[in-house]
C-alpha cells in the first residue's frame, strides 16, 4: 500500500533530507540492491575461483559422477516441492499486495545508521520515543508481513539443491550451488527473525484504537494521535 500523505509529512520532518522522501525510497531501494547483486557476484566468483581451483580433484569428481541413483529420485522431488513453495509464496505476497508495500518501505530511503537504530528499538535493544510509536509499529507490521519472503528464498533454495542432487555436474558448480542455498537459506532464516520481531513489537505495543496508517487520515498537527497502552 502506497505511503499515505501524511506519512510523507511525518517522515520528511522526522527524517529530513535533499530529495523528496518518495525519491529517497526509490533511490536507495536501489542503491541496496545493486550493492546485493555487486556483493553476490562477487561472492560467487571467489568462491569458484579461490575454492573450486582447490578442491578440483580427479577422486572428488568420480565419487560426484558416481553417485547413487537414488540421490536423483531426492533431487527431482526437492526440485518440484522447491518451485512449488516458491511459488506459492510469490502468489501469497503478490495477492497480499505486500510486494509493493515492500517497495514502498520507508526504510529505504534511511541510510545504515538509522535503519540500523530501528531494528533496535524493535528489537528493545534501545530506547523510544513516544512519538515514534505508530512509524514503529508500521515498520513491525510490515516485517510481519514479509513471511512469504521465507517461503519465496526456502523454496529456491530447495529447489536449487534438487539439481546439485539430481544432475551430473562439476566440483566448482557443486560449491557454487551450495553456496546458494546456504545464502538463499541465510536470507529466509533472517526474514523468518526480522517477521518474528515485528510481531513482537506489535503484540507489545497495541494501541487503543487502531488507525488506518501511522499517519491517521488527516495531517498529524490536525488530530491527536491515539497513545500505545502501557
Amino acid at each position: 500500500m502506497a505511503l499515505h500523505p501524511a506519512e510523507l509529512r511525518w517522515l520528511e520532518d522526522r527524517f529530513p533530507g535533499d530529495a523528496p522522501f518518495l525519491e529517497r525510497i526509490r533511490f536507495g531501494r536501489r542503491r541496496i540492491q545493486r550493492r546485493r547483486a555487486i556483493a553476490g557476484f562477487a561472492l560467487a566468483f571467489l568462491v569458484v575461483v579461490v575454492f573450486g581451483a582447490q578442491l578440483e580433484s580427479p577422486s572428488l569428481q568420480a565419487h560426484l559422477d558416481n553417485r547413487p541413483g537414488w540421490l536423483y529420485a531426492l533431487g527431482s522431488v526437492l526440485l518440484i516441492a522447491g518451485l512449488v513453495i516458491m511459488g506459492a509464496g510469490l502468489w501469497r505476497g503478490a495477492r497480499a499486495g505486500r510486494l509493493e508495500a515492500k517497495r514502498d518501505s520507508p526504510l529505504w530511503a534511511l541510510p545504515w545508521p538509522k535503519r540500523h537504530a530501528v531494528y533496535s528499538q524493535l528489537r528493545g535493544r534501545s530506547a523510544i520515543d513516544p512519538g515514534d510509536i505508530l512509524f514503529l509499529r508500521s515498520v513491525a507490521l510490515s516485517l510481519a508481513d514479509q513471511m512469504y519472503v521465507v517461503a519465496v528464498c526456502g523454496g529456491l533454495s530447495v529447489a536449487t539443491l534438487g539439481p546439485l542432487l539430481a544432475e551430473q555436474t562439476t566440483v566448482a558448480r557443486m560449491i557454487l550451488g551450495a553456496a546458494a542455498v546456504v545464502g538463499l537459506a541465510a536470507v529466509a532464516v533472517s526474514s523468518w527473525l526480522n517477521a518474528r520481531t515485528g510481531r513482537r513489537f506489535a503484540a507489545e505495543h497495541p494501541l487503543e484504537s487502531e488507525p488506518r496508517t501511522f499517519g491517521n487520515d488527516l495531517p498529524l498537527g490536525d488530530q491527536p494521535l491515539p497513545q500505545a497502552r502501557r
